[in-house]
């Protein structure tokens, strides 16, 4: 069980960070395991000069190892003998661990937890002990409020690269894992061999530097071969001649349920936001289990990891549980996922001062401005560097776009209002009126729902049905693109690279009465059913609702033949210097479609309201569209509307009197606003 060290603190005082109220201990005073009761130890000084006073670990770490062997030696002639230098010595420590520690920092008291006591002074990274850095000392303040919170699962920790998380994580399961009885720690990456490679750098590793008093008995070598699975101790608490521990550190495969089962004191769950094969709200959903007893009580806790440059996509997934996690927005006694959040910005990274690592944010945050300012002419690289160094939480979730082929600045900047602002967003599936086919079509919305709709049709339904054969009556008001899927079986371990079936539908713009949605995408959907007639008949009855007809993708034409069988040709549109029905997918017309989208993205983004199209724009690639099935869909759509520009026959434009378009016009001044004559 993963419980709180120190018992209710004497006089703690409350400091609030990322929104929470951490108590820490009154100055100098902290608790004593050794004698159950609160003491003064005071605040330790390394010299009287305020400027010289700052973290170091205590120079007896130097010299125990010394005292040991004086111990062993006088042990052989009296077996009762204890070296009083090295008795006091582990005794400072055992208190520090447990308890934490007050030392002066620049002249300024400053108190550190347990665990980062033990990180700072007994836990070797690859680069050896980590320095102090003023924001680990709240990162830590942080997690020991959520130890002690029986309402919390745990923290999502998202910062930049190089900042140590994933040691952090691991010191963490370290040091609980090898003093308590009964505990089991386990860690999870994105990949099995990622895991192994954290179990070995922040476990094994440092287990192995450990102090030698702080280093419980194991059935592992000091040196020599990482073990296969895991990490299991015995011996390793106060007092010697207490029971074995029985408690120990594994890794397992990054599937869902390989913790299925499995009490866990802790968890660490390291790199999310790179994930790819499975959902790690998922995964998540079932390691929760294993952090509760059968009462329902939280006994473990977790550590979620993830940098913030090297998410995918702009980590869909990740941002999700991150909104889930908002301590700010808790739905009862917790957050909706268990967890709470803690954002580490660039500016908190920088200029660390070297004594006293705190950060010079306002040197720090001028300097990143005047970074991005040299690169305001590159939008990929500026939309770039604020995803590798983010200043809030919105850039940190940016998609990557340093491959965009349209303007990230733009996509990124309408992505943040979506992704953090209430959705307007209808979501939900067509059905047929009563169950009836070709009667009339419905929508009813579903929180599992494949269609997601910004705005309905005035008049729904707008479809002409003669005998057997249905014709659109509303393309003028609406356009649709379709890129359907191929119906080949994909394995498991290829799911979540198969491709999907999406369609958009477009409203067009109308100057005799204009909407908010004018040149919008108002329906989207992407999506795999089961089966590929389950997405033809979704495509059918989202056109007749939109009585529109919609440009497909013939590459693939089983879709094209269904609606034909259905009596809905008329509903798939054929170019007119064309003989069948639909386009095909080459690289000419991905290419065109990349530049309608270009220029769509310039003139309309703010008319977006869908994620995942933007989302896919950020990673359009024409060259290769496998992965931007949304993004395909659309450019159909604009291509239907602007068809007059991909028809090779049409070339000349023919000029229209607006009057002879417009007849009620006659008599009053409406050329000074509309124009004589327009271009079609």
């Amino acid at each position: 069980m993963f419980k709180p060290i120190k018992q209710q603190n004497w006089s703690s005082t409350e400091v609030e960070i990322a929104g929470l109220n951490c108590h820490i201990p009154a100055k100098g005073w902290l608790y004593n395991p050794f004698t159950s009761k609160w003491e003064y130890f005071g605040i330790e000084r390394r010299s009287t000069k305020m400027e010289l006073c700052y973290w170091e670990p205590d120079p007896r770490f130097q010299e125990y190892q010394k005292w040991e062997k004086e111990e062993q030696a006088k042990q052989k002639k009296d077996p009762e003998y204890i070296h009083p230098e090295l008795e006091d010595f582990k005794r400072y420590c055992w208190i520090r661990r447990l308890s934490g520690h007050w030392f002066s920092n620049n002249g300024e008291p400053t108190y550190i937890t347990g665990v980062h006591w033990y990180y700072l002074s007994c836990y070797h990274m690859d680069v050896g002990l980590p320095r102090f850095r003023d924001k680990d000392r709240e990162l830590f303040y942080f997690w020991d409020y959520n130890v002690e919170d029986p309402e919390s699962f745990g923290i999502v920790y998202v910062t930049k690269r190089r900042s140590g998380k994933s040691f952090t994580a691991g010191c963490i399961a370290l040091e609980a894992a090898s003093r308590s009885e009964n505990f089991w720690a386990g860690i999870q990456s994105k990949t099995d061999e990622d895991a192994k490679i954290l179990f070995r750098k922040t476990i094994i590793n440092a287990y192995r530097k450990l102090p030698s008093f702080f280093r419980p008995l194991s059935d592992v070598p000091l040196t020599g071969k990482v073990p296969a699975t895991g990490l299991k101790f015995s011996t390793g608490k106060l007092e010697l001649d207490e029971e074995e521990l029985m408690s120990g550190i594994d890794f397992r495969s990054s599937g869902v349920t390989a913790y299925d089962g499995q009490k866990l004191g802790y968890y660490l769950h390291d790199e999310i936001g790179k994930v790819t094969l499975l959902d790690i709200r998922d995964r998540w959903n079932v390691v929760k289990y294993c952090l509760l007893d059968d009462q329902g009580k939280i006994i473990g806790k977790s550590f979620h990891t993830t940098t913030v440059e090297e998410m995918e996509a702009g980590g869909s997934q990740m941002l999700d549980l991150w909104k889930n996690s908002n301590q700010y927005e808790k739905k009862g006694k917790r957050t909706a996922s268990g967890l709470a959040r803690f954002f580490v910005a660039a500016d908190e990274t920088r200029h660390l001062h070297p004594r006293y690592g705190i950060a010079n944010k306002e040197l720090a945050r001028a300097e990143i401005l005047e970074e991005r300012e040299s690169l305001k002419e590159d939008p990929r690289a500026l939309s770039s560097a604020k995803r590798k160094e983010p200043l809030d939480e919105k850039e940190a979730f940016q998609s990557d776009s340093s491959v965009c082929v349209y303007n990230p600045i733009l996509l990124n900047d309408r992505l943040d209002i979506l992704k953090w602002s209430k959705s307007r967003l209808k979501k939900g599936n067509f059905q047929w009126k009563d169950g009836v086919r070709d009667s009339e079509v419905e929508f009813r919305e579903s929180v599992n729902g494949r269609f997601l709709i910004a705005e309905m049709p005035a008049k729904p339904n707008a479809f002409e049905k003669k005998g057997s054969i249905i014709k659109p009556m509303n393309s003028s008001m609406y356009s649709a693109g379709v890129d359907p899927f191929s119906h080949q079986t994909v394995s498991k371990s290829h799911e979540s690279r198969a491709s999907n079936g999406a369609m958009v539908i477009f409203k067009k713009a109308n100057p005799l009465s204009t909407t908010e949605f004018d040149m919008s995408p108002v329906l989207y959907y992407c999506n795999r059913p089961d089966s590929p007639e389950t997405f033809y008949e979704d495509v059918r009855m989202a056109l007749c609702f939109y009585g529109c007809n919609a440009l497909i993708e013939n590459n693939k034409p089983g879709i094209i033949y269904y609606l034909e069988e259905k009596g809905c040709a008329d509903f798939c549109f054929m170019p007119p210097d064309k003989t069948t029905r639909g386009l095909s997918a080459t690289l000419k017309t991905t290419t065109y479609m990349a530049e309608l989208t270009d220029q769509y993205i310039n003139d309309h983004i703010n008319n977006v309201w869908f994620e995942g199209l933007i989302e896919e724009w950020l990673q359009f690639d024409p060259g290769d569209t496998t992965k931007s099935d949304s993004a395909m869909a659309a450019g159909y759509a604009l291509m239907l509307i602007n068809n007059h520009k991909y028809n090779p026959k049409v070339e000349k434009k023919e000029d229209i009197d607006v009057l002879n378009v417009l007849p009620f016009l006659r008599g009053k001044k409406s050329s000074n606003l509309l124009g004589k004559k327009l271009g079609f």
